[in-house]
């Protein structure tokens, strides 16, 4: 697919089926994001979309978001599922917590989520503070 933020349409329609659930995919345009990022702009099953793909390192390790964080891809990597704004840290680091505890609070679309630990494990790193602007897939807290 080829990038570009001017001029030119992009078009890919496709199929996938993803642990037995198909999916139509309509590809409508690409944009590069950031140094080493991609957005892409699709709909799913007729809904619009928009991806964000970062490029991980030789070791496997993510690359910076643009927002400067760590991009999440590891078990104990909590982040975020919708862009929004940190509204409160329920954790510090050295914090013992359990899988499913809440460990802050963001607001996306008008509301308040609690995002929760993915993993049991102490609090290794609190990368956010309240007010922050976070996107999907950044590291906001990780658990060891």
């Amino acid at each position: 697919i080829p990038t570009g933020s001017s001029g030119g349409s992009v078009s890919s329609k496709f199929k996938i089926t993803v642990h037995g659930e198909s999916y139509d995919i309509h590809v409508t345009g690409a944009n590069p994001s950031g140094e080493n990022e991609r957005r892409f702009y699709m709909t799913v099953d007729g809904v619009p979309e928009e991806i964000h793909l970062a490029s991980l390192g030789e070791d496997g390790e993510g690359a910076r978001s643009s927002g400067g964080r760590a991009t999440a891809t590891k078990e104990g990597h909590v982040t975020t599922s919708m862009p929004g704004n940190i509204v409160d840290v329920l954790v510090k680091e050295g914090d013992e917590v359990q899988a499913g505890d809440p460990v802050l609070i963001i607001e996306a679309m008008k509301m308040e989520t609690e995002v929760k630990a993915t993993t049991a494990g102490k609090v290794s790193g609190v990368f956010i503070a309240k007010g922050d602007r976070v996107v999907p897939g950044e590291v906001l807290v990780e658990i060891e």
